[in-house]
């Protein structure tokens, strides 16, 4: 009987232990800062930055500087001249940048994004037409 419950308190004191480890993985995980290369689908336009990284369930708001993104703020304008839209409207883009994403939390505009990604560089973009989302 004493063998039984020191093999119980053993086994209880083991699965303790592993949730604690799982629990503590899960929020350091979510805590930190993610640096990298990331694609994943773009949606630009007034107060929208929505950013949907490739292997990740979250939703970024994406921050950069003028001179990172000028060419793409130039194409967008273009994409809304020939859509015959003259302002505002959101457009959706493959993407692929560099940058440091931030820990989880509320993040752009009004706070409901998962994390900011600060862009340092702009690798690549390329238009996804309305139709095909």
């Amino acid at each position: 009987m004493a063998l039984a419950l020191g093999e119980k308190m053993k086994s209880t004191k083991l699965a303790t232990l592993v949730i604690i480890f799982v629990f503590a993985i899960a929020t350091i995980s979510c805590s930190r800062k993610i640096e990298g290369t990331f694609s994943g689908t773009f949606s630009y336009g007034f107060e929208t930055s929505n950013f949907h990284a490739d292997g990740h369930d979250e939703v970024w708001w994406i921050s950069y500087d003028e001179d990172i993104f000028k060419e793409f703020v130039e194409d967008y304008g273009k994409k809304l001249d020939q859509l015959g839209e003259e302002y505002a409207v959101p457009v959706w883009y493959q993407i692929t940048v560099k940058g440091t994403a931030s820990k989880k939390g509320r993040h752009g505009h009004l706070g409901g994004f998962d994390r900011e990604l600060k862009v340092s560089e702009f690798v690549s973009y390329k238009w996804i037409e309305t139709a095909k989302l």
